[in-house]
């Protein structure tokens, strides 16, 4: 229960600061909805839609990397749960 708390509470607390970026960025370039749109509000769609999710992909990555998953520590995790495990049985 609580893995699948947190793991909601940070998809919320990701898209609400994702729609906030998204709102900031275009009151910044004064967007006006179902209106011409200038230059500068074009170039901030354009952004959105495609340097700020290669950013985040960039950064999932990098943390990705710095996840440690080999054989010794899959093997301590195992060791871990089976010791566990037993624990509960008893």
């Amino acid at each position: 229960a609580m893995t699948y708390a947190a793991a909601t509470f940070s998809q919320k607390l990701g898209g609400a600061l994702a729609s906030y970026l998204i709102g900031a960025g275009l009151k910044a370039v004064d967007y006006v909805a179902n209106g011409p749109q200038t230059v500068e509000t074009k170039g901030i769609i354009t952004v959105l839609m495609s340097l700020a999710p290669a950013v985040a992909a960039l950064i999932s990555v990098g943390v990705l990397l710095m996840y440690k998953l080999d054989k010794a520590s899959m093997s301590a995790v195992s060791t871990e749960l089976a010791r566990r495990r037993a624990a509960l049985e008893e």
